[in-house]
């Protein structure tokens, strides 16, 4: 009578096949993630700079200081400022994490990635 059984080889291989799929998923996960927390911050970024417009009808200048905005943006990921003078202004999102991109936006709505 024949025992069969798996031999050391193809244990290995199918651990080394487990352990690509596993790292191709991590990868794909954090990438997702990264895309998500970009998401929001430019939504703030767009909501920074409604403000930033409001703010101009009311005062005549563009403000550096988000508190004097009346906004409130609470993210855990990206730091939001603003540089600002009479006429334009920037808002950039840096992050708080390695791997995803810094976000700015001007006062006519052009984003760009860093």
């Amino acid at each position: 009578m024949r025992k069969t059984a798996f031999t050391l080889l193809e244990l290995t291989f199918v651990l080394v096949v487990i352990a690509i799929l596993v790292t191709m998923a991590v990868t794909i996960y954090r990438k997702s993630i990264i895309n998500s927390r970009e998401k929001l911050a430019i939504q703030n970024l767009y909501a920074i700079q409604k403000a930033e417009k409001i703010y101009h009808i009311k005062e005549g200048t563009y403000t550096s200081d988000i508190d004097e905005l009346n906004i409130n943006i609470d993210d855990p990921y990206y730091n939001y400022t603003i540089q600002a003078d009479e006429n334009s202004f920037t808002i950039t999102a840096t992050p708080k994490q390695v791997g995803a991109s810094t976000l700015i936006l001007d006062q006519d709505g052009n984003l760009s990635k860093e």
